[in-house]
């Protein structure tokens, strides 16, 4: 707990693949596997059959970019950018395999109900985005609200950091959230640093000092227009100035 990155919140590994095994589990990322040996299989004879042809090279380098994007599923931590690439251009390679091609004519009418399906997806999305941050600020508010009981209670300093860390996960957008958290890291380095600081807890005192001015700054960055968030920036550093 004396490091630099205790307060630190790592939330994937330095892979895609590394990242599966805590959060799909065992079955789920033999499932992922399968599929990917499946579909690469399927893509690989794909393209040793092809011909010299147009589609041909079209269909190589669509190939050689999946294949890229799997690599990086084993070295690199991933996002949605690069999923969603990753599965885009394995719809687009089988869809390069089809034999058979149909094409689709929208007529007036047609182009009306397209048009009217497709802005009914974006309302769909846009309401569950909306219900989405509007959980969170809420569960942001009741974790702070908790933080602030804790407070008045005797000895609920250590419980009321893990409430108010909560409430910066569920809502990063709240100045207050950071402020409070730079107030409490300088009451935390206040009370060690009340008696003399041994050899062991020099790094503690670092890290404490190190999250508290990245709390105040960012507080600062959200909402430099209030005061307050200055007046503990400058507090903090008066504190812990030598």
């Amino acid at each position: 707990n004396a490091t630099a990155f205790w307060s630190v919140r790592f939330s994937q590994a330095s892979s895609n693949v590394l990242t599966m095994l805590p959060t799909l589990g065992i079955i789920g990322t033999i499932a992922w596997f399968a599929l990917l040996l499946a579909a690469g299989y399927i893509l690989v004879t794909g393209l040793l059959r092809g011909g010299a042809n147009t589609a041909s090279f079209l269909y190589l380098g669509v190939v050689s970019s999946w294949l890229s994007l799997l690599v990086l599923q084993f070295f690199y931590t991933s996002s949605f950018t690069l999923n969603f690439l990753f599965w885009f251009l394995t719809a687009i390679a089988f869809s390069l395999l089809l034999k058979e091609r149909r094409s689709v004519v929208l007529e007036g009418s047609y182009k009306g109900s397209l048009i009217v399906s497709f802005s009914f997806i974006l309302f769909i999305v846009g309401a569950f985005a909306i219900a989405y941050f509007t959980v969170q600020k809420y569960r942001g508010e009741a974790y702070f609200r908790d933080y602030l009981v804790l407070q008045g209670e005797e000895n609920g300093l250590e419980r009321g950091v893990i409430s108010l860390a909560q409430a910066v996960a569920a809502n990063g957008k709240q100045d207050v959230y950071y402020r409070s958290v730079a107030q409490v890291q300088q009451q935390r380095i206040l009370e060690m640093t009340s008696q003399e600081v041994k050899d062991d807890q020099v790094d503690a005192v670092k890290a404490l000092i190190s999250s508290g001015i990245d709390a105040a700054q960012t507080a600062v960055g959200i909402s430099n227009e209030n005061p307050a968030n200055w007046f503990v920036l400058a507090g903090f550093y008066n504190a812990v100035s030598p």
